[in-house]
């Protein structure tokens, strides 16, 4: 409700936050879809140590968001994913995710992490191959990444060529080739500024590793960091 957030974040009026981190959220038993109505300038959230199993328990009002953490939080289903139109980062490391085409034609997705989930299909990739933007992709850990490393990286560019970053190392001028006949065609490296997320994907469970309060008997915490006045709030 409003008068619960209120009192979690400190701040009389939501429109306010756009940053929200929540832990130990199981959305079967605390719905969080109701986080865009209720915070409806929202940009960046985090869940871990979390149980979402489908991005469906999102919502759909969530149209601002832009970067988005769910490590380790048993992601299963990743429809639901275009309620998020403005999304441009996606942290999904160590969940369960099998399937992508519900994030094909993503136009904003530029950084997508998926290491250590379930893919293990090449035709998976078409669908990554439709986002436009996306520069950054991980998927180290998934077992299509088992075989030749370098086979694999060439497989992989030829896919999504529009890849700067692929498990955090640079994609080369020479990954850009057919695998079968490697014709060495360059592809131009544009650079990217987009590795922000990287070091809160590496420190979520250091930073998020001493929560253990309690709201209503779910065990729930909600911080908020106001960028614009340097005000942080911790509840």
């Amino acid at each position: 409700s409003v008068e619960v957030l209120q009192q979690l974040t400190g701040f009389d009026d939501l429109t306010i936050p756009q940053q929200l981190n929540l832990a130990n959220i199981v959305t079967s038993q605390t719905p969080i879809d109701h986080l865009g109505e209720l915070l409806p300038n929202l940009l960046k959230l985090r869940l871990v140590q979390s149980t979402v199993p489908t991005f469906r328990d999102m919502g759909t009002r969530l149209k601002k968001l832009q970067v988005l953490w769910m490590s380790r939080c048993g992601v299963e289903d990743l429809s639901g994913v275009f309620g998020l139109p403005n999304l441009e980062e996606l942290y999904l490391s160590f969940n369960n995710i099998e399937y992508l085409d519900d994030l094909a034609m993503h136009e904003n997705l530029q950084v997508l992490d998926l290491e250590a989930n379930k893919v293990s299909e090449y035709d998976q990739l078409e669908h990554l191959g439709s986002c436009s933007k996306l520069n950054t992709l991980t998927l180290s850990g998934c077992p299509i990444v088992s075989g030749r490393e370098a086979e694999y990286r060439r497989k992989v560019v030829k896919i999504v060529p529009t890849l700067e970053f692929l498990d955090d190392d640079e994609v080369r001028d020479d990954e850009g080739g057919d695998n079968d006949n490697d014709d060495n065609e360059g592809r131009m490296n544009l650079g990217s500024n987009n590795n922000s997320g990287d070091d809160f994907r590496r420190g979520d469970d250091m930073f998020f590793g001493g929560f253990d309060s309690g709201v209503g008997g779910i065990s729930t915490q909600i911080s908020w960091d106001d960028r614009a006045g340097g005000e942080s709030k911790l509840v």
